[in-house]
């Protein structure tokens, strides 16, 4: 969520009629799983705000990096096409000596 619209639903919150908060209020203490993206500041700590839970509610918490987990996920696709690629009969046929050339002339600029 963006900075615009946190603002935006922060002004909305401060517009709800106290039966709209408390009708809210209920339904967020019924709630059992929520979703938060942080950017982690001090590897040390991480601070969670503005949680929908109550005071004293005993929660779960699991850490999951998004970046790491995307990169593995990208790994396992290049893994597999390079698999599929070197599977080809085509590429069966071409000797370590091609191979070796054409590096060769990439790095050289041809």
């Amino acid at each position: 969520m963006s900075t615009k619209e946190m603002t935006a639903l922060k002004d909305r919150l401060a517009s709800l009629t106290p039966q709209e908060k408390s009708e809210l209020a209920k339904f967020l203490s019924e709630l059992t799983a929520y979703k938060k993206y942080v950017t982690i500041e001090d590897p040390k700590s991480l601070v969670l705000t503005d949680l929908p839970f109550r005071q004293g509610q005993v929660v779960e918490v699991v850490v999951i990096a998004q970046d790491n987990r995307e990169s593995e996920e990208r790994v396992r696709d290049l893994q597999a096409l390079l698999k599929e690629t070197q599977a080809l009969p085509k590429a069966q046929a071409i000797s370590e000596d091609e191979i070796a050339a054409e590096i060769e002339a990439y790095r050289a600029g041809r």
